[in-house]
């Protein structure tokens, strides 16, 4: 008997009113705001969150950790339309000192990860339609970014 209720309820299930879903277009842009090791689980296709033709709406992403540079060729061809991509994890800050008593500048020191280096052209290497890209770090503040040329 429990068995049959078992079932019963599946079938209700199965011919229930599905909620309403938005828009692959939408869903890509929120999430453009989120890091790329955070939009992975949700547009993998093994994931229980996977959204058909999301993943091929994205245009930008944003990467914070030199492993996500590893992602397997097959999870990075759902990105076909990436055209910005913005790299966080070549520069970390390894100690942040604020500005002391005798002293007006803040002290922080730098680390080159090694890791990005490595992994940074092959990854780029798949998106053919990449039109802008950063590369440099994230202050401990997240005030600003460190690049390359100075800027911040």
């Amino acid at each position: 008997r429990p068995k049959r209720l078992c079932i019963r309820n599946e079938l209700e299930a199965s011919t229930a009113p599905s909620a309403p879903s938005l828009p692959a277009e939408l869903w890509a842009h929120a999430l453009q705001f989120l890091f790329f090791d955070e939009v992975i689980p949700i547009t993998s296709r093994n994931s229980n969150f996977f959204l058909p033709d999301v993943s091929a709406e994205i245009r930008t992403l944003h990467v914070r950790h030199s492993q996500n540079l590893r992602e397997s060729s097959e999870n990075l061809k759902q990105f076909e339309n990436v055209d910005d991509i913005y790299v966080f994890s070549l520069i970390e800050e390894l100690e942040h000192q604020p500005a002391q008593h005798g002293r007006n500048r803040n002290v922080t020191n730098l680390h080159l990860d090694v890791e990005t280096i490595e992994n940074f052209i092959p990854f780029i290497s798949h998106f053919p339609k990449l039109s802008v890209c950063f590369l440099g770090g994230l202050s401990s503040d997240s005030d600003f970014t460190y690049s390359l040329d100075g800027d911040q």
